[in-house]
């Protein structure tokens, strides 16, 4: 059976594309999935 944790990270950076760009590329991994953007 496999674990499912959920995070929900709080960036107030939201109108910088470029800046949530690079989050979004800092925790792409195997295994790691976005749900929303």
């Amino acid at each position: 059976m496999s674990t499912l944790v959920e995070c929900v990270p709080n960036f107030s950076e939201g109108r910088d594309r470029a800046r949530v760009d690079a989050i979004v590329d800092a925790m792409k991994m195997d295994g790691v999935y976005l749900l929303d953007r």
